[in-house]
Order: structure tokens, then sequence, then C-alpha cells
């Protein structure tokens, strides 16, 4: 009788699961009562019943991946891992910039605490740069936080694009020679460019140098695939009103008030065609916040290219991911225009202060 039934559950089973457990619920029921009571552990434990239960729970884990394998390409938060904490942002990232106000030129300056990858509670997700950098980051700024990573053995600075040569490697200069290289590069390189002008917050007009610069480095491992650096950066003179002490000033006086605009890490490197998948994995769970909630048009784009997309947050900064198969090259790219909006903010109410000090003692006339 036992085997008879142990036959019964087996056939039962492989043409409709959805009642097979129940069954053998049944079967063992109806075993205890056959045997006068014993408990159905005791008399059907043998290798037809486990072999049985076996074939139930393969039929149970076959069925479950097909209905895996036919779910839609989308951007799911099972599929990318959201950071769950929240915390509200400020309401303005460049209000409370930590300024150094030290002398020294070469000092590795605080962290500001709102520069973090965080989530407001109304889910708008904050896009930050590229580890520890943030876009309010100055000339100084930028080369000590590339000194100070791990990995990183080469940093070379070039001014106003090519083709200006670049700087010896920086990661080999004493922290002591720092500021003294890079002032006499910089002094070499601008030696034939007019400086400009701007009013400091005294009212006092200084001298700033126009133009561009751009840092480059290496090495960065990421998912075991070797990346460079590049950090562009852009001069905007009311840095060195909002910020002065993260400003680079050589030996003559005059400023030279970079930012960040664009950080860009690519690799040429031939384990990028093994590791490129792992590397795009890893880039949409940190930016699935994003990724779940663009427009359904721009879901079936990404889904059906893996290899080239891009997210923005509510603040317009930017990431994108880039493979290109068949030059095996990989690029991730951070960048943002908000410090330069805020700064031209920041800049008009700076003039507006110091044409209102100008006739604060002329008194008004009457119409």
């Amino acid at each position: 009788m036992k085997k008879i039934l142990i036959t019964l559950l087996l056939v039962i089973a492989s043409s409709n699961i959805c009642f097979a457990q129940g069954l053998l619920d049944n079967v063992l029921d109806a075993a205890q009562a056959i045997n006068y009571g014993v408990p159905p552990s005791a008399i059907l434990r043998d290798s037809a019943y486990d072999y049985a239960q076996q074939q139930i729970n393969n039929t149970q884990q076959n069925t479950q991946n097909q209905n895996n394998y036919y779910q839609p390409a989308q951007y799911q938060n099972q599929q990318y891992q959201t950071n769950t904490q929240y915390q509200a942002p400020q309401a303005n990232p460049y209000q409370n910039v930590i300024i150094n106000d030290g002398s020294s030129q070469d000092y590795t300056p605080a962290q500001n605490p709102y520069v973090q990858n965080v989530q407001s509670y109304d889910g708008n997700f904050v896009i930050k740069p590229f580890g520890a950098f943030t876009y309010y980051d100055g000339l100084m700024d930028v080369i000590n936080k590339l000194r100070a990573m791990q990995g990183i053995t080469e940093i070379y600075l070039a001014y106003d694009g090519y083709p200006h040569p670049k700087t010896v490697n920086l990661k080999n200069i004493p922290s002591e020679k720092l500021s003294s290289v890079i002032n006499a590069y910089l002094l070499k390189e601008t030696a034939n460019i007019d400086s400009q002008t701007f009013i400091d917050k005294e009212g006092k007009t200084r001298y700033y140098n126009y133009g561009l610069a751009k840092i480059e480095a290496k090495t960065v491992m990421i998912e075991n695939t070797p990346f460079d650096i590049t950090i562009r950066l852009l001069v905007n003179d009311v840095m060195s009103v909002h910020a002065p002490n993260k400003v680079f000033k050589d030996t003559k006086g005059r400023f030279y008030p970079l930012y960040i605009t664009e950080i860009s890490l690519h690799s040429n490197s031939y384990l990028t065609n093994s590791n490129w998948q792992k590397i795009n994995l890893a880039c949409k769970n940190k930016f699935a916040t994003l990724l779940n909630n663009v427009s359904e048009v721009e879901k079936n784009y990404y889904a059906n290219n893996e290899t080239d997309w891009q997210v923005h947050d509510k603040d317009s900064n930017k990431f994108s991911f880039a493979y290109d198969e068949y030059n095996h090259k990989c690029e991730l790219s951070y960048s943002s225009d908000n410090y330069k909006k805020y700064l031209n903010e920041f800049n008009e109410e700076h003039l507006k202060k110091i044409e209102s000090q100008k006739y604060k003692s002329v008194p008004n006339s009457k119409i």
C-alpha cells in the first residue's frame, strides 16, 4: 500500500505541482492511519519517500527559474540594490564650505559633510563625484587628495591645455616643496597670458589668470581593472571671493580660481573585456534609485543598450558609463555645472553689496 501511494504521488506531482505538497500531506496522514497511528516519519522515511520529495523540489525550482527567465529586463530594486539610509540634504551645498584659514597652500582640506551620496525623504538622489572629491575643490585640494589615494603613483598637472607641457610627477614631490614646484610651473606657463581683474570682499581690485587645467593620475583599480583618472578644472574669478583660501596664489600675487567640472576614469586595459560587466553592475547598483525612476522610454533604451548609459539627478549632476568592445575601452564620468551656477549667483549678491557700500553715505533725494 505504501509503494502504491508513493507512486501515485510522483505521477500527480509531475503533472500538477500546485497540488503536490498538499497531496504529500494527505499521503502521510493516510499512511499514519494504515499503520495504526504510528508516526509517518517512522514508516515512510525510506528511499522511495525521499525520492518523491526530491522530485517535488526539483519541479518547483524549475518552474521558478522559468518564471524568472521571462521577467522583463528593467532596473528593478531587487536587481540593483539601493542605499536605504535616508538623509535630508542642506538647502545649499556650497554655503557651508569649510575653509582652512592657515597660510599653507598644501594642506589637506576638511571634508564638507553635505557632499556624499544621500537620498532625501522625497526620493531625490544626489550624485557625488568620484572618491573623496567635491565639485568645489580647488587646485591644491585635488592634488593632495590624489596624493593621499592608495594605488596612485603618478600625478601630472597641465595648465591651459594642449600643447602646454605637464609638470613633473607631483606624487614624488615632498610635501614641503609641492607649492613651490607648482608655483614655478604656473609662472612659466602663464608668462604670456594677460591677467584679469576681480573685486575682492573688501572691494579691492585683484588679479587672476584665466584658463583651464587638467590633472592626470594613475592608477585606480575598479573590479580588478586598472583605470587612469583625468580631472578637468575651470576658472571662475568669483571663487577667489567665495573661497579665497581654496584658490592657489602665485608669488606675483595672481590667483588661480580653479574648481572641478569633470572627473573621468578611463581604461584601455585588455582586462576590461573580462570585467566590464562587473563594473557596469556596480555602477547600476550605486545609481539604482535614479535608474529605477527614469521614464519608460529610457528604461527600454538602457535595457537594450547596456554599454552606453547616463543618469542625472534633480540638480543636473551627471554620471555616465561607456564601454567600447572593439577598443577594449571603459570610461566612467562624473560632471556638474552646479558650483559655477552658484558662483554666478554669489557674484551678483557680492557686487550688489559692494555697490550699496559705495553709495551708503549718499542720502536719497525726494522725487
